[in-house]
């Protein structure tokens, strides 16, 4: 049997075939259209960790701030702001900048860019009088077999001294205030309490 040309069979070789323009187009739009959702939780992680950046700026900054204020002799920075008080308030919106005589500390407080956060630092001191209130005891008035602390002997109190004592004990309250662009103004308090204990 003999082979000719005109009996094999006839292949037909197609040319490899590649993507149309259509089916490019396509894929990248459902793509898209995937990554739409991932990139709104993005955005809303990073507004959220701009947000937690600003408030740990302004709580790190408020406790800098007072620290550094308690460190300043008890009356040094009311005799500064001079005024009878009982309110002495130092920066807010106009810079003030103190170097105290003991030391080396320095105040900085009005406008302040601290990193990314554009603010103001506030610091109020406020001299609140003091009278301490000694309980009496009376060992006449006591009944022996009590297990009533009331009738122990304690026969009320006395105040001491007897008028309210000035400028002894002060607070301290310091405040950080920023703008923002979204949820309106802030702000980060932070008080303590100083005393003169020796006169």
């Amino acid at each position: 049997m003999s082979i000719t040309p005109s009996t094999l069979p006839q292949s037909r070789h197609r040319p490899p075939r590649g993507f149309t323009l259509t089916e490019i187009v396509l894929a990248v739009g459902l793509l898209a259209l995937a990554f739409l959702p991932i990139i709104g939780v993005m955005g809303a992680s990073v507004e959220g960790t701009q947000k937690d950046e600003e408030i740990i700026t302004a709580v790190h900054l408020a406790q800098t701030l007072l620290n550094t204020a308690l460190q300043f002799p008890f009356n040094e920075l009311p005799t500064k702001a001079g005024g009878a008080g009982p309110t002495w308030t130092f920066g807010g919106a106009t810079a003030f900048t103190y170097k105290s005589s003991v030391g080396n500390l320095t105040l900085n407080l009005g406008p302040l860019t601290v990193g990314r956060l554009n603010c103001t630092a506030e610091l109020q001191i406020t001299d609140l009088p003091v009278q301490f209130r000694v309980p009496l005891y009376t060992p006449a008035m006591k009944a022996s077999d009590s297990t009533d602390p009331t009738k122990w002997g304690w026969s009320g109190s006395l105040n001491l001294p007897k008028v309210q004592l000035p400028n002894h004990y002060h607070r301290y309250l310091v405040i950080v205030r920023w703008a923002d662009p979204r949820r309106g103004p802030r702000f980060y308090s932070l008080a303590s309490f100083k005393a003169r204990l020796v006169d």
